[in-house]
């Protein structure tokens, strides 16, 4: 609000000749305004992509999930074999 407050404030100053004018100033404002906001939600959401990509690399430090999943593939192929019997 401060940041619009202080454009509002210059376009009641400037002495404007034509509502064109002040009409595009007050786009130009508006746009700026956006383009800050948008900025800082980019900027948000890179920091909570950052936080949650260190979260989950905390959670597993020493967890090998390539090895884990072979692993894991060859003991259910093992369980397999031994359930069914060939003839």
């Amino acid at each position: 609000m401060t940041a619009l407050a202080a454009r509002v404030t210059a376009l009641e100053t400037a002495g404007y000749q034509t509502s064109a004018q002040v009409t595009a100033s007050i786009e130009a404002a508006i746009a700026a305004l956006k383009a800050e906001d948008l900025w800082d939600a980019k900027g948000a959401a890179a920091a909570a992509e950052s936080a949650a990509k260190a979260y989950a690399d905390s959670l597993a430090t020493n967890y090998d999930a390539a090895g884990s999943a072979d692993d894991a593939l060859e003991a259910a192929k093992e369980y397999v074999d031994g359930l069914v019997a060939f003839s």
